[in-house]
C-alpha cells in the first residue's frame, strides 16, 4: 500500500538490511487516489466494495492484481536489477486483498505478510473461499505471516482465527507463521509487526 506503512516499511528493511538479517530489496508503494479507488482496487471480486451501499458493486482486485502483474511488476524489473523473490505487505483492507492474491495469482509473491486482515467481512465469505483453495492445493508456495493485534474487535479475531485454524489444519501444505500482539489495535499492529513479519520471510541464513 502507498501509505504511512509503506515508509515505515521501508525503515525497518533499511534496519534489518544494514544489520545483516535481510539481503538488499526494492520497496514499491502504489498509493491510492482516494477511499472510493481504495475499496475498489482492495475488495475481491466475491465482495462488496461497500457494506453500507445496498447496491454496491463488487470488488476489483482481480484487475488490480493483473495491473501489477503486467504493468507494475515489468517497470520495477525494467529499471532496477531483481531477483524472483516478492513479497506482498497489507494493513487491514490490504491485508485482505494480499490473502486474496494468494488465491488469484498463487505465484505472483512468495511471501505474503498480511497485517490485521479485514477478513471478516459478509460473514467471513472470504475464509470460506481459502479454505477451499487451501483443501484444493498440495502445497502453498509462499511464506505467510498474519497477525491481528489482541485489542481489536471480535469479527476481526473470530475471521482471524478461523483463517489460522484452516492453516493449522493444512499444516503440511503451507510454510506459515501467525500471531497476536499484545496490547495492539487496529492501528498499531502494523507497525508493530511489520518488522517481525520481514524478519521472519527474508532473514539471510547464517
Amino acid at each position: 500500500g502507498g501509505n504511512a506503512l509503506t515508509y515505515s516499511i521501508v525503515n525497518d528493511l533499511d534496519l534489518l538490511i544494514r544489520t545483516g538479517y535481510s539481503r538488499p530489496a526494492i520497496v514499491v508503494g502504489i498509493p491510492n487516489i482516494n477511499q472510493k479507488t481504495r475499496q475498489r482496487d482492495l475488495t475481491p471480486p466475491f465482495l462488496k466494495q461497500d457494506l453500507d451501499e445496498s447496491n454496491s458493486p463488487l470488488g476489483k482486485a482481480d484487475v488490480y492484481l493483473e495491473f501489477i502483474d503486467t504493468e507494475v511488476i515489468p517497470l520495477i524489473e525494467t529499471n532496477y536489477k531483481t531477483t524472483t523473490e516478492r513479497i506482498a505487505v497489507g494493513h487491514s483492507r490490504e491485508g485482505l486483498m494480499v490473502m486474496y492474491s494468494l488465491l488469484a495469482k498463487p505465484k505472483l509473491f512468495n511471501g505474503h505478510l498480511s497485517l490485521s486482515p479485514a477478513l471478516w467481512r459478509e460473514d467471513n465469505l472470504f475464509v470460506k473461499k481459502f479454505r477451499g483453495f487451501v483443501q484444493n492445493n498440495d502445497t502453498i508456495a509462499s511464506k505467510l505471516f498474519l497477525t491481528l493485534g489482541d485489542l481489536e474487535v471480535d469479527k476481526m479475531k473470530h475471521a482471524f482465527d478461523m483463517t489460522i485454524d484452516v492453516l493449522d489444519k493444512n499444516a503440511a501444505k503451507a510454510h506459515f507463521k501467525s500471531l497476536y500482539f499484545p496490547n495492539a489495535n487496529h492501528a498499531s499492529n502494523p507497525f508493530l509487526t511489520a518488522p517481525m513479519g520481514l524478519d521472519w520471510i527474508l532473514k539471510t541464513k547464517k
